[in-house]
């Protein structure tokens, strides 16, 4: 609707506002709605009375919103794949950190801002590879602490330790392997283990392990 088609503002028009409100709520600037308006892209104008100029101007941040929306990037938000896996947010940040989960940078759809995600296609290939000990309780109906008992047993321990020491590979404890170009993480960044007492926060175990939970029963 072309601006000076614009009638007063009724009773009817509560959700009309003036242009830096409708800004505000629609995650925008407010150039992009004077620029809407000038291209008549706006369905609905009004004049709000007593005002001139900019300022007499109101629309709908209704209107305003989905035409600045961006398309969806088809990722997760690090809150989706922490509940996803069941763990913290400092474990998450620990395994983008050291290439366990790749991840990329995205604008979000909503306000607009550069947000980290993770696709759905790498978050499932991450399930399908590791599994924590609570994981293991929730699929075998096993306790974790039982669990964690035959696995050390049997001398499994976790593949990944994100918090707080360097991940650990079941090929042993004292290890610490060399970058590699095969697509697993460069572990060469990782400080010293602190210690059994550290080792299994957030450890994700290989789930090729599973046999020996079963074999050691």
């Amino acid at each position: 609707m072309p601006i000076r088609d614009a009638t007063e503002v009724g009773a009817s028009d509560a959700d009309m506002v003036q242009i830096p409100a409708a800004a505000a709520r629609a995650n925008c600037s407010a150039v992009e709605i004077v620029n809407m308006l000038m291209e008549r892209r706006l369905a609905t104008v009004r004049r709000l009375a007593g005002e001139r100029g900019f300022m007499s101007v109101l629309v709908s941040p209704e209107e305003v919103r989905p035409l600045v929306r961006l398309e969806d990037h088809g990722g997760l938000s690090l809150r989706k794949v922490e509940k996803a896996l069941g763990t913290t947010t400092k474990v998450v940040k620990a395994l983008l950190e050291h290439g366990y989960l790749p991840s990329r940078i995205a604008g979000n759809p909503v306000n607009r801002c550069p947000q980290t995600i993770v696709m759905q296609t790498d978050l499932d290939g991450f399930m399908s590879r590791y599994v924590t000990l609570t994981g293991l309780m929730r699929e075998t109906g096993v306790h974790f602490r039982a669990i964690a008992a035959t696995l050390g047993a049997v001398g499994v321990e976790p593949a990944s330790t994100p918090l707080p020491s360097r991940p650990h590979s079941t090929s042993g404890a004292g290890s610490r392997p060399s970058p590699s170009s095969d697509g697993q993480p460069d572990r060469s960044r990782w400080p010293a283990d602190p210690g059994p007492r550290h080792r299994r926060a957030g450890g994700f175990f290989l789930r090729a392990r599973r046999r020996s939970v079963g074999e050691a029963a």
